[in-house]
């Protein structure tokens, strides 16, 4: 308001601030600074009580809200508010692919399983089979020939069940590809690409 500002500059009243001790609580207390004070006081601790173990570690990681600090910068504010309102704005349709994503993880992990580890398909001369020996479902690897014929190099399968190929199925769609667990039969390898 211009006219309370013209009233304070030319005025010759006192103008009133408050306790010094109120200011500096509202100051300490407001949001962008206890980001700071959580982000420095682990570092002062570890500095001042020289210990090792699992509470240091825990201080460790709540150092990391110094990345906090980088949405205080007035260059970023515009970028954080349009982030901020896009994602509002965008809840359902996330909602809806993130639903679809678990779809697809839960259906090519099963399918994996199937063409990798589980004996559902073994009528059909394709799968894996149980092994007692080792106690896993076994996949074929490779062939080698025996001096008459070809036949089939067995090993233990990366897919023992339905949640350990699921997890494939997220690495992948995710386009992360760790590389710990491939197919390596041609059925498998056609789920591997339908994926």
């Amino acid at each position: 308001d211009e006219a309370k500002l013209l009233e304070l500059v030319v005025n010759f009243e006192a103008i009133s601030q408050g306790h010094p001790l109120k200011r500096l609580l509202a100051f300490v207390l407001a949001p962008s600074n206890l980001v700071d004070a959580a982000a420095i006081l682990p570092g002062i601790a570890s500095q001042v009580v020289q210990a090792e173990g699992g509470a240091f570690v825990i201080l460790r990681l709540i150092r990391l809200t110094r990345i906090l600090r980088a949405f205080k910068s007035p260059a970023l504010a515009e970028a954080v508010r349009v982030i901020s309102l896009t994602m509002q704005k965008s809840t359902q349709a996330l909602n809806i692919l993130a639903f679809n994503l678990m779809l697809g993880v839960v259906i090519f992990g099963s399918l994996m399983y199937m063409a990798e580890g589980g004996p559902e398909l073994n009528a059909f001369g394709l799968g894996g089979r149980w092994s007692d020996e080792v106690q896993a479902f076994m996949r074929p690897v490779g062939w080698n020939w025996d001096g008459a014929d070809w036949v089939p190099v067995w090993d233990r399968s990366d897919f023992q069940s339905i949640p350990e190929a699921c997890w494939w199925a997220m690495v992948t769609v995710t386009t992360v590809g760790y590389g710990d667990k491939f197919p390596t039969t041609m059925l498998g390898k056609i789920v591997g690409v339908w994926t």
